[in-house]
């Protein structure tokens, strides 16, 4: 279940095409096959505003309205940079 209204969906751009939906604090990844949720993103301080796949699928950026942006090892969730540049939201990845 999500904790909020949905802000974000993207679709990872290699096979099977999973995807993940971005709603308050959170990132869900989804699968394709089974629409199930199978891996969490939760190291946000405020709302997800976007995300984006690296080429490969492997990797997922996402900001938030704090304007920090995360890059994401999605084989381990961890976090692989942290950018603080902005000072509003980040909409776009």
């Amino acid at each position: 279940r999500h904790k909020g209204t949905p802000t974000h969906v993207e679709f990872s751009p290699v096979a099977p095409h999973d995807f993940c939906v971005a709603s308050s604090l959170q990132v869900d990844i989804f699968s394709s096959r089974s629409n199930a949720v199978y891996r969490t993103l939760t190291r946000f301080k405020d709302t997800v505003c976007c995300t984006a796949y690296r080429h490969d699928g492997k990797m997922l950026a996402a900001s938030d309205e704090r304007g920090v942006t995360q890059l994401f090892d999605l084989g381990s969730r961890a976090v692989m940079r942290t950018m603080r540049g902005h000072t509003n939201a980040v909409r776009a990845v």
